[in-house]
């Protein structure tokens, strides 16, 4: 059995910033079982370095921010097993995910595949559970660093195989969830939006992608059904109908600012 004397050789990394009231959750859902625990703060202005290093990170460092990947990429360098886990400083693993972990450690399967995957369900403000037909994404997140690792988007934080440079999409799922605990409150969200939708057109333009003329049309629409229906957001009453308007608000805005930035450049 995997205790703090024995614990899995395996590493977990965290990037972070202003994650004070959310860090100490994620710390504590790995500390005592795996070998090693490393926090990445990209400036972090509230007491998020304190709360990490009491609830017991091994490594907490600054890293200067350049992008998801980019940050997930050296995040990596500092670990020092060569399996390691990808936690989201507003995640959490469940007790089944964990079990499922070590006994792939334990029983020696690890090896067998260099990419798991997750499932990581999303859970809403002011819940401690998630709600039955919660939203939730398969992600890759525990990966052998020799073989695989983030490629540096500024954007989109994929795991990638070496070899190929392919996006992991296929890989095996593990047993158990990730807790995500997304946004704290609609301010946060709108919040996380502006900022995310700016990087994305950021990030389209550098691609040099064209301007996808009918999707700026269709796609606030088909993502507000997307999320009502496929998101199954339906089952949350009220409050799913408006978290399904602010979807529809993500995509919107983020094709909105790749529209203002064309216009920009074309003049």
């Amino acid at each position: 059995m995997t205790t703090a004397q024995n614990p899995l050789p395996l590493s977990v990394f965290i990037i972070a910033r202003n994650e004070s009231d959310r860090i100490g959750r994620a710390i504590a859902s790995v500390r005592g079982w795996v070998s090693q625990i490393v926090v990445i703060d990209s400036g972090s202005t509230d007491n998020t370095i304190d709360i990490a290093r009491a609830a017991g990170a091994d490594l907490v460092e600054f890293n200067a921010w350049k992008g998801y990947g980019q940050q997930k990429s050296y995040a990596e360098t500092r670990c020092t097993q060569r399996w390691v886990l990808s936690l989201d400083a507003d995640e959490m693993v469940s007790n089944e995910l964990r079990q499922t972990i070590s006994a792939l450690f334990e029983g020696g399967q690890i090896s067998e595949q260099p990419v798991y995957r997750v499932d990581a369900i999303e859970i809403f403000p002011y819940e401690n559970h998630p709600r039955t037909f919660a939203p939730h994404t398969l992600v890759a997140r525990l990966y052998d660093k020799e073989q695989a690792g983030f490629r540096p988007s500024a954007v989109h934080d994929s795991v990638i195989l070496k070899a190929t440079g392919e996006i992991v999409a296929n890989a095996p799922v593990l047993a158990g969830a990730l807790y995500h605990y997304s946004f704290r409150n609609i301010a946060h969200i709108i919040s996380k939006i502006n900022n995310y939708s700016t990087m994305q057109a950021d990030d389209w333009m550098a691609r040099q992608k064209p301007i996808p003329w009918v999707r700026m049309v269709v796609e606030p629409f088909s993502a507000f059904l997307k999320a009502y229906f496929l998101r199954r957001y339906l089952f949350m009453g009220l409050m799913g109908f408006h978290y399904s308007l602010i979807y529809a608000f993500s995509r919107s805005i983020r094709m909105a600012k790749i529209y203002e930035r064309y216009r920009r450049h074309s003049d």
